[in-house]
């Protein structure tokens, strides 16, 4: 046996459904478009400032004044940067940590032009499993990553500085990559901030789904689901017998319509139902099923045929009637009339009208065959 699912479970089970569905693929895809427009932009902005970085070191490196670059980066950590600004060298040791720099750029000019350093930077060097920076340096381009720490989130860009012409005077020409310039960004107030801007956008468009949903239900309880609840109740009261409820729907829609056209249905089963309990009693279920299938229904016309007429009754009737008692004499007719009527219906014949026991029955009518007047005879 199947299990009843009643349609309003189903209608709502594919709203919510569908709701779910459209929600999670809208939140997913705002999500993931925020991200990586979150994680483009703070790329490119990085970039940006590699770039200015880049540009700032050659314009101070130009005159061989080392101090000035490492007063810009200790500048530049002192004023508390949105990001982390490292210059390595190509070994990824950090820049300016000590003199090993200037000692190399003496020896290959042979001379004592730069002074050692009154001021280091300090820093830790590139660890050897950084696939990133050895690929900036070996494939001298640049590299960025995003990568977790504990319980934060950085975006890291790794950029060459290039060994320029204008370089190689002091710094040789064995060599394409000078150093790289590393800058880490902390991005997890960014992505938390996105999160919760996301989390509240989805509370707001869930609030906003739930009230459609709620109207939609409503909507859909009024104009479809009550209504066909409704024609079911009726057809279920047919099923006992009960004719005298009816369908009732004020929409001019299909199921508007609908209810009307039951409605008709109705009057016309209630119509069968009469001739059956009417005639029922007295007629063949032939003739009764020729009354239903008329196409003027009950409203018979009349027409001129040959019929063949019996009359029947009982012999010495009046005579047994007036010694015996009435219950018994009732008793006797009944079972007398329901036997002959069931014969007569055998015979298709037509039960006219009684008469006490008399019985008036017509062969040939409303059913016609060529055989009824031996029909007759044979009854």
């Amino acid at each position: 046996m199947k299990k009843f699912t009643s349609i309003t479970q189903k209608v709502t089970a594919i709203i919510l459904v569908s709701l779910i569905v459209g929600i999670g693929i809208v939140v997913i895809y705002f999500a993931y478009g925020q991200n990586r427009t979150l994680h483009m932009s703070t790329e490119n902005n990085l970039l940006q400032e590699a770039e200015v970085l880049r540009q700032s070191i050659k314009t101070t490196m130009m005159p061989g004044e080392t101090s000035l670059v490492v007063s810009l980066f200790n500048d530049i950590q002192n004023i508390g940067a949105m990001y982390d600004i490292t210059l390595y060298r190509r070994d990824g040791v950090v820049a300016f940590t000590d003199d090993s720099t200037i000692e190399e750029v003496n020896a290959y000019l042979e001379t004592q032009r730069f002074q050692p350093k009154e001021f280091m930077i300090k820093g830790d060097p590139i660890r050897d499993d950084d696939v990133y920076f050895r690929a900036s340096v070996e494939m001298e381009k640049i590299e960025s990553f995003q990568h977790k720490e504990q319980s934060n989130t950085y975006l890291t860009i790794y950029q060459p500085l290039h060994n320029e012409l204008q370089c190689t005077e002091c710094h040789g020409i064995d060599h394409t990559i000078r150093g790289v310039i590393a800058i880490r960004a902390n991005m997890t107030p960014t992505i938390v901030r996105a999160r919760n801007n996301i989390i509240t956008a989805s509370l707001i468009f869930l609030g906003i789904v739930m009230i459609l949903f709620l109207l939609l239900s409503v909507f859909l309880k009024r104009t479809i689901i009550t209504p066909i609840q409704q024609i079911g109740y009726v057809v279920s009261e047919v099923t006992k017998g009960n004719f005298r409820e009816k369908v009732s729907i004020a929409t001019k829609d299909e199921i508007g319509t609908l209810g009307e056209g039951f409605n008709h249905m109705l009057e016309g089963l209630k119509e069968r139902d009469f001739i059956r309990a009417t005639f029922g009693r007295y007629l063949s279920d032939e003739v009764v099923t020729n009354l239903l299938e008329s196409p003027d229904g009950l409203e018979l016309g009349g027409e001129l045929r040959e019929l063949t007429m019996l009359v029947s009754d009982l012999r010495g009737f009046s005579s047994m009637a007036s010694r015996l008692p009435p219950h018994t004499v009732i008793s006797m007719t009944n079972r007398y009339l329901t036997r002959m009527i069931e014969i007569i219906t055998q015979y298709q014949g037509t039960v006219d009208e009684f008469q006490g026991d008399g019985i008036l029955v017509f062969f040939g009518a409303p059913l016609s065959a060529e055989d009824y007047p031996e029909r007759a005879v044979a009854f």
